[in-house]
């Protein structure tokens, strides 16, 4: 299986939230452009079962904007696009993407650009 965030960001892709390796970005957040997505892999709890065949990997998404109103948009939008779609078949197959915390600003980075990270828990299997 490819890591978590990586299948994740291909169906924020398909969702038309954005291209990735141009808007939605992957484990590096690049320099520009000002505004984009990026998801990280962080870590998540054991497989569940006596098979270890559910997983359930974490992920931060992270949005950032040189609007603050834009960036917490983006990220509500995002978790919109999770919340509705309760099974996602990828590679793998995500049955559950639960938000894990409410939204969180950042601050502003060196280019006067904010930030809001959201932690999400995942459910998955093996196609």
């Amino acid at each position: 299986m490819k890591p978590a965030a990586y299948e994740l960001a291909k169906f924020l892709e398909a969702n038309t939230l954005g291209i990735v390796g141009v808007d939605i970005h992957v484990a590096t957040e690049p320099e520009a452009p000002d505004d984009c997505v990026t998801l990280y892999d962080t870590g998540g709890l054991e497989p569940d079962t006596d098979e270890l065949d559910i997983f359930r990997p974490t992920i931060m998404v992270k949005v950032r904007s040189k609007s603050y109103l834009t960036a917490h948009g983006r990220q509500t939008i995002i978790h919109n696009v999770f919340k509705a779609t309760p099974i996602i078949t990828l590679e793998s197959r995500f049955s559950g993407i639960v938000l894990a915390s409410d939204f969180i600003s950042v601050g502003l980075d060196e280019s006067q650009r904010h930030a809001f990270t959201a932690n999400y828990r995942c459910m998955r299997t093996a196609r």
